[in-house]
């Protein structure tokens, strides 16, 4: 009885921790709002707002598609704060209305999502023995490498066109370059999204 109790606190203890660091990190921005007059980068800070709750979103199916391999990994709680750490970064930039640090750490969360799926599909040992389930996760991690590597690399253009386009102009692209993300993760179906 003591060992399955300890099983399903091992398997509730990373995503009790991450649901409660995005629930900070949303809890302590979102006052943030109210302090900034300027229309452009309070709509950019709001559209930053919305990356933090789709990364959100992309902890929770990593959780869903990959269950147990992932919950109780020291390795995946350690990417985990690196991803808080590099979302936390975006955040303050943003509100800072530094473009380019905020792209720049933008750009560094693909590049840090590139790396945990890189590990898990070359370094990481899988739990389960079903073919069938191992087949799909690693489908799974191949698509998500390839989307962040377009992704990384359209993010890391618009870092270093930062200092040559009109803010204005960079916050637009930035906002279109995100969506047409957010758009790709729900199509590939890395993350479980329903309108309804």
């Amino acid at each position: 009885m003591g060992s399955l109790r300890r099983n399903v606190e091992e398997m509730g203890f990373s995503g009790l921790l991450f649901d409660t660091l995005f629930g900070l990190i949303l809890f302590f921005n979102i006052d943030s709002i109210l302090e900034i007059n300027n229309t452009f980068h309070l709509i950019f800070y709001v559209f930053t707002i919305l990356i933090v709750v789709h990364w959100w979103l992309i902890f929770k199916s990593a959780d869903d598609t990959y269950g147990n391999e992932v919950r109780n990994s020291i390795v995946d709680v350690v990417f985990g704060l690196v991803y808080i750490f590099f979302i936390m970064l975006v955040i303050l930039h943003t509100k800072k209305f530094n473009l380019f640090y905020t792209t720049l750490f933008l750009t560094l969360l693909f590049l840090v999502d590139i790396v945990w799926s890189v590990t898990w599909k070359h370094g990481g040992k899988w739990k389960v023995k079903d073919k069938a389930k191992i087949r799909i996760m690693e489908n799974d991690l191949k698509t998500n490498i390839k989307l962040d590597v377009t992704f990384f690399i359209l993010f890391m253009i618009l870092c270093f066109a930062s200092s040559m386009i009109d803010q204005v102009i960079l916050i637009f692209l930035i906002i279109v370059t995100y969506v047409a993300y957010i758009y790709a993760t729900i199509k590939t179906k890395i993350i479980s999204f329903n309108y309804f």
